[in-house]
């Protein structure tokens, strides 16, 4: 396999990426399978869109390399290349920067997934994200540690849709756990 190396503090500068992005963000939020809005050929259609979504994202983050993406780990403004991964189980969720400690905790230990750092626990990396224009890249994630210490981790992905499939993704499959059914 390729390496691809992305500059994470430039914006993506591809519109239909970030229309691919807005595209997912509005089926997620505008198609509700479960309403009662939807025939049930629709809703049938839409739950099939989403399966393909996460067993995708799955395929693609259990890869022994992981998904490539820029990582904020501690609370100053520092980013620094590496990938994410969820293991085989889709359970046990690890951010590796290309040099130092991996940040690995079980999915069921996410407190809170957001788009803005500020929320996510990183309020050093509010200014880097409003200066560098990451905002449509940036997803936080707030997790109990081992001892159950609050911590977070910032990712910034290679486009605005990746971090939409991410944020989504990893809902569903902490829904599925939480739920006792598989994604």
């Amino acid at each position: 396999e390729k390496e691809t190396s992305v500059n994470w503090n430039v914006a993506h500068p591809h519109t239909e990426e970030r229309t691919a992005g807005a595209l997912l963000v509005n089926q997620v939020a505008g198609a509700n399978p479960d309403s009662g809005e939807m025939s049930s050929d629709e809703k049938q259609r839409e739950k099939e869109k989403f399966y393909r979504l996460v067993r995708e994202f799955a395929k693609a983050t259990t890869r022994s390399t992981g998904e490539p993406c820029g990582l904020f780990l501690a609370p100053g403004d520092t980013l620094v290349d590496g990938s994410y991964s969820i293991d085989k189980t889709l359970k046990v969720f690890s951010a590796k920067p290309a040099k130092g400690q991996a940040h690995v905790f079980d999915l069921q230990q996410i407190q809170n997934i957001s788009r803005d750092p500020a929320e996510a626990g990183h309020p050093a990396g509010v200014e880097r994200v409003a200066r560098d224009n990451l905002a449509e890249r940036y997803v936080g994630v707030t997790y109990l540690d081992a001892s159950g210490a609050t911590q977070s981790i910032g990712l910034v992905l290679a486009t605005p849709y990746e971090r939409e499939r991410f944020f989504v993704c990893v809902k569903i499959l902490r829904w599925a756990m939480e739920s006792g059914s598989s994604p």
